[in-house]
């Protein structure tokens, strides 16, 4: 969650300011070489960084997703069905969880619409 105070810092890097409490009434803006940002800049500005935030972490779970499946693919690249087995039963309840999902998701990605 951002602030406001993390909202003003990005719109306005580096200027004087004085805020105590939370209301944009008693904002002090101190800054002689910068304006004062509105209120609705602030409140903008929260909504742009919250937005970023939440695209990150969507771009983060993405890249773990792949990551996952890559990492599946090279443990059993080229093995017999014979060996995947043989990895399955020596797996723990988790892997052996996360195996099954990943043959899954590669089947369900191989079929055709």
């Amino acid at each position: 969650m951002i602030n406001k105070q993390e909202a003003l810092q990005s719109i306005r890097p580096g200027a004087e300011w004085r805020w105590t409490g939370n209301e944009y009434s008693v904002l002090e803006w101190v800054d002689q070489s910068q304006t004062k940002p509105t209120e609705q800049e602030v409140l903008d500005e929260i909504a742009r960084l919250e937005a970023l935030e939440a695209f990150e972490a969507q771009r983060q779970q993405a890249l773990k997703a792949s990551t996952y499946v890559t990492d599946w693919d090279e443990r059993i690249k080229g093995k017999t069905f014979a060996q995947i087995k043989t990895l399955f039963d020596g797996a723990t309840a988790q892997q052996k969880s996360d195996l099954l999902f990943y043959l899954l998701l590669v089947r369900a990605l191989e079929v055709k619409d």
